[in-house]
């Protein structure tokens, strides 16, 4: 994995599932450059459960990503 700190998002997936993970960028990388590079898959990190701060990284392929959002520390509800 790069050596940068990870990006919180939630991944939306054609299934209509979502949930709260994890992706890390090159130095420089943005997430639409993930997203939209030549890669089929992506490596995402999930969360095993919502008690747990431990996390597993897999490789999704993008045909199934529906969106991808970025959570902000700044976003005020």
């Amino acid at each position: 994995m790069p050596n940068t700190d990870p990006i919180k998002i939630t991944v939306e997936f054609l299934n209509g599932d979502s949930k709260p993970a994890y992706v890390y960028l090159e130095p420089g990388e943005r997430l639409q450059d993930l997203i939209n590079d030549d890669r089929h898959f992506v490596p995402i990190c999930f969360f095993v459960n919502q008690d747990d701060p431990s996390y597993r990284c897999v490789m999704i392929n993008k045909h199934q990503i529906f969106s991808i959002e970025e959570w902000s520390d700044d976003v005020r509800i």
